[in-house]
């Protein structure tokens, strides 16, 4: 707040000082007649008061002159500090839209009210998922699979990646609520991709299906001859020994 004088300093007569001579002056301070003026108001959420909302008060070319802070009751007041006069006032608040600055014309002996109503500025609410990732014949934990996040109305971009741990577990924090496509895929299993709202704790356990190894066997015939009459064939695998 601007500190302004109640006292108004007055000059001294003219005097003379010679070399190593000493006077004393006694000087005259007079009070100042000040106007009394007041403004005051409110500033609330939805008729919520808010506490801690600063008042900034500005001249007709915006330059800050005053600020304040209002009360628990969202009541805020300039007692005796503003001359009659034009002034322009704004108030700001952490957390909220600054508000549309108001013009006022304050008068001598009247108490002006001006109030405000501030809007919150929309924040995005982080959310977490975890949970783990199991096969889906005994329910063992599979470690070091990877979980990746994309967003369902951007598929291309990944938001993050992250991966589980000896015991199969995953956790991603930190961020926002929204429409996501959850992959989970591991080398030795078959990938498996959810689409889910994710809102606050998420918990989403994963049970993956093996990849089934295809048994490629290639054969060599045999001939065994044991007389000119008779001839004996054998199918010879390259997979197994013999």
């Amino acid at each position: 707040m601007r500190i302004t004088d109640i006292y108004e300093l007055k000059e001294s007569k003219t005097f003379n000082l010679s070399p190593f001579q000493q006077k004393r002056i006694d000087l005259k301070l007079d009070k100042i007649s000040m106007q009394k003026t007041m403004l005051t108001g409110t500033i609330k959420y939805k008729d919520i008061p808010i506490q801690n909302a600063t008042i900034q008060v500005l001249n007709i070319n915006s330059k800050p002159l005053y600020c304040t802070k209002s009360n628990k009751y969202g009541i805020y007041s300039f007692k005796n500090i503003l001359a009659p006069g034009k002034y322009q006032l704004i108030a700001t608040k952490d957390r909220f839209f600054t508000s549309s600055i108001k013009k006022i014309k304050i008068y001598p002996d009247i108490i002006q009210r001006l109030n405000f109503n501030l809007h919150k500025k929309s924040i995005t609410r982080k959310v977490l998922l975890y949970g783990t990732v199991c096969n889906n014949y005994n329910y063992r934990y599979i470690p070091n699979a990877k979980i990746t996040l994309r967003l369902e109305d951007n598929p291309n971009k990944i938001i993050t990646t992250t991966y589980t741990n000896k015991k199969g577990h995953y956790l991603i924090y930190n961020i926002p609520s929204n429409n996501y496509i959850i992959t989970v895929s591991h080398p030795k299993y078959i990938p498996k991709t959810i689409c889910r709202i994710l809102k606050n704790n998420n918990k989403t356990i994963f049970k993956l299906n093996r990849v089934k190894k295809s048994v490629n066997s290639n054969f060599d015939l045999v001939v065994k001859e044991y007389d000119a009459e008779i001839i004996f064939y054998e199918i010879k695998s390259k997979n197994r020994k013999r």
